[in-house]
């Protein structure tokens, strides 16, 4: 079961949702969208789970779309976040000490801003994974650990992202714009700046060159 189980709940506003430790038996899921929740925005929820084995702190269902959440964190856990839904929105999340993933994306169309992973306090590096289903998923800025691509996914964007740990892109399709990534080599980071990556374009000069689509039978007045 969940701790917030959220079933049929449409265009509603959820402030501080929260679940953490004090179980005798902890909750499978922190926070769960069921499939006919939609529209919905979530203010600073914070999930700790203490589940080590399956679980997570975020469970949303495919067809769970176009929710947001703003701030808040899902840690200590097996999957901080799981996403099988589309179009949802996350803005400035914290996620730490997740055993499995951070997160687990095999939705659609989800936009993603500024995480802050759990590698900028020294803790154990964890893996953002976009999952075989997961594609024209986006990244903006922030830090995330390790990144996995699966081959079934494809158009996914990361733009402006910082990687501490490994990049495993098993998809040919995964784009690059101002990526980096940072190691700590036991004194200080290393950092070193992805090459830029287009799927659908090629970069020159440092601008981007897109296909342009020929339009025909177009009359202008």
């Amino acid at each position: 079961g969940a701790a917030i189980a959220i079933n049929d709940g449409v265009s509603s506003l959820y402030v501080n949702p929260k679940s953490g430790g004090g179980y005798t038996l902890h909750p499978l899921y922190g926070l769960h969208l069921l499939s006919t929740t939609t529209n919905c925005t979530f203010v600073n929820p914070i999930f700790e789970q203490k589940n080590t084995v399956n679980g997570g702190g975020l469970k949303i269902d495919l067809g769970a779309n176009a929710n947001r959440f703003l701030g808040g964190t899902f840690e200590d856990t097996y999957n901080g976040m799981n996403i099988a839904g589309s179009n949802n929105v996350f803005v400035a999340q914290f996620l730490e000490d997740n055993t499995n993933r951070d997160v687990i994306c095999t939705g659609l169309f989800n936009n993603f801003f500024g995480f802050i992973c759990s590698e900028t306090l020294g803790h154990a590096i964890s893996t953002f994974e976009l999952g075989v289903s997961g594609s024209a998923n986006a990244l903006f800025g922030g830090i995330i650990g390790n990144l996995l691509t699966n081959a079934g996914c494809s158009s996914n964007m990361l733009f402006g992202v910082t990687i501490q740990g490994t990049v495993t892109d098993n998809s040919a399709t995964t784009e690059y714009v101002n990526c980096s990534t940072y190691v700590w080599n036991g004194v200080s980071y290393d950092y070193t700046k992805l090459p830029n990556k287009f799927y659908r374009g090629t970069e020159l000069n440092g601008y981007v060159s897109m296909p342009i689509a020929t339009l025909t039978d177009a009359t202008y007045t």
